[in-house]
């Protein structure tokens, strides 16, 4: 906080007169030390911050506290093509065209110190604040419509999941980090085509998931998913789905699992019926599972009212 105030003197000339600061000084100060992000914003979005800055940070933001810089750079790629320079402001595509990515990002690790880890690929914000206030660049510095931005950044990533040789390059904690973005900007998208995709994403992050607190709550948004229709269960393979189970039956347990199981061997035997073949070991199993699952969670609901 006291780094930010002093920053904010030292950016605005009508806040000092004679070497001192002056009473309207000191009333906007105790105003903004109430409200850390919005004092940043004002720094942020004050000429003491190159424009090249605000549209790199702006961008990144969109990912999360954690973002790609290679997202970001492709992101300013896509912006410059046809279908999204016209939304741009006058200022955001004069700094892209300049590189304004690249510089941007750089000058916000040093000297702003604003992210770190840049040099890593996958940098960060700071403190959470600081992303927030770049967030509220987009509306404004960006585009007056942030939508197009958000539809910038799914566009960027597909293009880079879906070419196998980019995607061959990135090591696990990329993937993990791209597939995370698509997964949260696809995931409520009108388009049904994307919202599958924002599911396909979250069903492999419960595969290349390294800790199982992380893989629970993957496979629970995709479990959400699938309960609110966002993506239909017959879109994903019964690998993905029964990765899903799994994940969701070792964290919060077999009773979580019930209504899942069936619906798995549901879309199972659907498909069987549409292209028949001998029923395998896996759906016989699933609904081994299913019933084992169901039993026990029957009898611990018994146990509970009974003996609370």
């Amino acid at each position: 906080m006291l780094i930010e105030l002093v920053g904010l003197i030292n950016t605005r000339e009508t806040y000092r007169a004679h070497g001192a600061l002056t009473p309207h000084a000191y009333g906007n100060i105790e105003k903004l030390s109430e409200n850390l992000t919005t004092m940043i914003t004002d720094r942020l979005n004050s000429d003491a911050t190159p424009d090249d800055v605000k549209v790199a940070i702006a961008l990144s933001s969109l990912q999360g506290m954690q973002f790609l810089s290679s997202l970001t750079d492709e992101t300013a790629e896509v912006l410059q093509g046809v279908e999204f320079c016209s939304s741009l402001t006058e200022t955001a595509a004069k700094a892209l065209k300049l590189g304004a990515a690249s510089s941007g990002l750089n000058k916000a690790a040093d000297p702003l110190r604003l992210i770190v880890g840049l040099e890593a690929g996958i940098a960060s914000f700071v403190q959470r604040a600081y992303r927030e206030a770049a967030e509220s660049l987009v509306g404004g510095r960006l585009s007056t419509k942030p939508e197009v931005i958000k539809a910038a950044v799914l566009r960027a990533a597909i293009t880079i999941i879906d070419a196998p040789d980019r995607w061959a390059l990135l090591d696990a904690e990329k993937r993990r980090a791209m597939l995370g973005v698509m997964a949260s900007l696809a995931e409520d998208s009108p388009d049904d085509t994307m919202r599958v995709r924002a599911g396909n994403a979250l069903a492999e992050l419960v595969k290349l998931a390294t800790e199982n607190a992380q893989r629970a709550a993957y496979a629970k948004q995709f479990s959400a998913g699938l309960n609110s229709g966002k993506w239909p269960i017959d879109a994903f393979t019964f690998s993905q789905l029964d990765r899903v189970r799994c994940a969701l039956g070792e964290w919060y347990g077999d009773g979580d699992t019930v209504e899942l199981c069936e619906r798995i061997i549901e879309v199972t035997r659907a498909r069987q019926a549409a292209e028949p073949h001998p029923i395998g070991h896996a759906e016989t199993d699933l609904e081994a599972d299913s019933w084992q699952h169901r039993r026990l969670w029957k009898a611990e609901t018994h146990t509970m009212r009974h003996f609370p």
